[in-house]
């Protein structure tokens, strides 16, 4: 499995902007049609850009392939250039070892560093979910744990399915 950002070449750009024209034209959204360029970021720039940025956030998962049970461990990065956010994924790969939060930390710095970000220079933050691995791994770092989640389940506990564990007369 790769992530479209490891593909870079222009055959498979051109299949992806006429995958892309075809969404548009029959798709229902039709505020502005999307480029490939603009979709694919150029890999060898991505380290000179964020040379010039001070803010970054790191959102990171991990997914499981409910086909074949193999777990996945996605990065992202979040920063503004020029008054525009950017988002890239860095990479999405396969984990095989123990999901804690210290093989978890160590994943993720090692791929921040193969992309020449140097965290001491920089203001770092982490969203991630309530998962116990991401807080014990984050422990020492800016980490924001998103709430959706939990707000999402509650509300369809409460809302669609009849019966709510949770209860506001309590």
């Amino acid at each position: 499995m790769r992530c479209l950002n490891t593909v870079n070449g222009e055959g498979f750009k051109q299949l992806y902007q006429a995958l892309i024209d075809s969404g548009y034209k029959y798709g229902l959204a039709k505020l502005s049609k999307p480029s490939v360029e603009v979709l694919f970021p150029d890999c060898t720039n991505m380290s000179r850009n964020l040379k010039e940025v001070k803010l970054i956030e790191i959102s990171t998962d991990y997914w499981r392939n409910s086909y074949t049970n193999e777990n996945f461990l996605t990065i992202n990065i979040h920063y503004t250039k020029s008054d525009n956010p950017v988002t890239y994924m860095l990479k999405t790969l396969y984990f095989s070892g123990t999901k804690s939060g210290e093989n978890t930390i160590r994943i993720i710095k090692s791929v921040l560093r193969s992309y020449g970000l140097d965290q001491d220079g920089k203001h770092v933050i982490y969203l991630t979910d309530n998962a116990s691995n991401f807080i014990s791994g984050l422990k020492d770092e800016v980490h924001l744990r998103c709430i959706c989640k939990p707000l999402f389940e509650f509300s369809y506990s409460t809302f669609y399915s009849g019966t709510s564990k949770y209860s506001f007369t309590d």
